[in-house]
C-alpha cells in the first residue's frame, strides 16, 4: 500500500535518551514538513546551520511504508533504509542534511 504521507520534522533536545531500544526525545519541534504520496524521490526543508548537538530527525510515514536516504543532496530509491507505515523513526540531524522520501 503507498504511503498518503510523510511527516518529517526536526527535534531538539537536552539529552536523548533511550529506554528499551526506543529513543525518546524531549524538546522542542521544528521544520515540520509533510509530503504526500511520494512516488518518486521527494526532499525535505535541510537542517539549519548551527544545528545543536542533540537535534534529530523524526520520519512518520502514514498510510504505507517508505525508504529513506540522508544527505545534502539525496535520492531516496527502493534499495535505502526502509522506515513501517505508523512507525515513529529518529535519526541524528546535521547542518545542510536533508530527508529523501519514496513509497516502497
Amino acid at each position: 500500500m503507498a504511503a498518503s504521507s510523510v511527516s518529517i520534522s526536526l527535534h531538539y533536545a537536552t539529552a536523548p535518551m533511550l529506554t528499551q531500544g526506543t529513543l525518546l526525545v524531549n524538546g522542542r519541534a521544528e521544520a515540520v514538513d509533510v509530503i504526500t504520496t511520494p512516488t518518486t524521490s521527494s526532499q525535505s526543508t535541510a537542517a539549519p546551520s548551527g544545528l545543536a548537538d542533540h537535534a534529530y530527525w523524526r520520519i512518520l510515514p502514514l498510510g504505507g511504508a517508505v525508504h529513506v536516504a540522508f544527505g545534502t543532496d539525496p535520492t531516496a530509491d527502493t534499495s535505502d533504509m526502509q522506515v513501517a507505515a505508523g512507525a515513529e523513526f529518529y535519526i541524528r540531524a546535521f547542518p545542510g542534511e536533508k530527508v529523501a522520501v519514496i513509497d516502497a
